[in-house]
């Protein structure tokens, strides 16, 4: 598949980055708002098209060192725990506004979680072949 360079301008309800190219929706798993990234085409639909970042050529404020490898799980540790609160409001305000036809829908603000980390207490994990862990997502 191809490589191209998109600019990030949105995201979608399930947290990939959202850009354009040859007027297609191109959704990025691992991309923020703001960012400019290179893109490796995985998946081309008639009206979509899906992408995983290469390369980040021009971070987003909001992109932080992940705390743990991604393994599926966390898929947005990527992201200041500040700006996974904007951008969870951010998604329910555009989805009840695509979906229900609000065009400015009462949202209150997201609650914090007191501690955005270790605040897990079950997890559904898979055994194959004698190994036990997590599904990748996707």
């Amino acid at each position: 598949m191809e490589d191209i360079l998109l600019d990030i301008h949105g995201i979608a309800q399930g947290g990939d980055g959202v850009g354009r190219v040859d007027g297609m929706v191109v959704f990025v798993n691992g991309a923020l708002p703001g960012e400019q990234v290179l893109v490796q085409i995985t998946e081309r639909r008639q009206t979509y098209v899906r992408g995983t970042v290469l390369e980040v050529v021009t971070p987003s404020p909001d992109r932080v060192v992940p705390l743990t490898a991604d393994d599926g799980h966390a898929s947005w540790q990527h992201i200041a725990y500040p700006a996974q609160l904007k951008l969870k409001e951010l998604i329910v305000r555009e989805q009840l506004a695509k979906l229900a036809g609000l065009s400015d829908p009462p949202i209150k603000p997201v609650i914090p979680a007191p501690q955005p980390w270790g605040y897990r207490n079950t997890a559904r994990l898979h055994v194959a072949d004698g190994k036990i862990g997590y599904h990748y997502s996707g």
